[in-house]
């Protein structure tokens, strides 16, 4: 259990990584893309699978080498929530009072992009410190 578990952890920090890098990419060219949010997805499961098969090695009295790996553990699982509010609140922001209905096609667009590069920020730079804590637990587990 503990292989798989140092195994998820790679795949954690590996799709959180990328899916930051490709998202702060998305974001700084304005350039709208579905991969990024195959990814962020990706990386929002390995976060969830990881947290469960921690709590499993937990509860199978397995220990990390240092007690702090347990707050890197969780801190994903905690930011990873934290930064879908925050991505509803950036688009929420972003539309304010506006009548999306109402707006002509090129407004209504424009709109679009602004909400794409609020809420891709967000959690583009979520995935990135994801990765880093992911990789701060690494450290701290004793398995690095």
């Amino acid at each position: 259990m503990a292989e798989l578990h140092l195994t998820i952890a790679a795949f954690l920090f590996g799709f959180n990584l990328l899916a930051g890098i490709w998202g702060i990419a998305a974001w700084l060219l304005k350039r709208p893309t579905t991969i990024f949010w195959y990814l962020l997805r990706g990386a929002q499961i390995s976060v969830v699978v990881q947290a469960v098969l921690g709590v499993i090695l937990l509860m199978t009295d397995h220990k990390a080498a240092e007690d702090l790996h347990y707050l890197y553990g969780i801190l994903p699982l905690a930011l990873m929530l934290v930064t879908e509010m925050m991505r509803v609140g950036a688009a929420q922001q972003v539309v304010g009072d506006i009548d999306y209905a109402k707006l002509p096609e090129n407004e209504a667009r424009e709109l679009a992009l602004k909400i794409f590069i609020a809420e891709t920020r967000v959690m583009a730079l979520g995935c990135l410190i994801i990765a880093a804590l992911a990789l701060r637990a690494g450290i701290t587990s004793g398995g690095l």
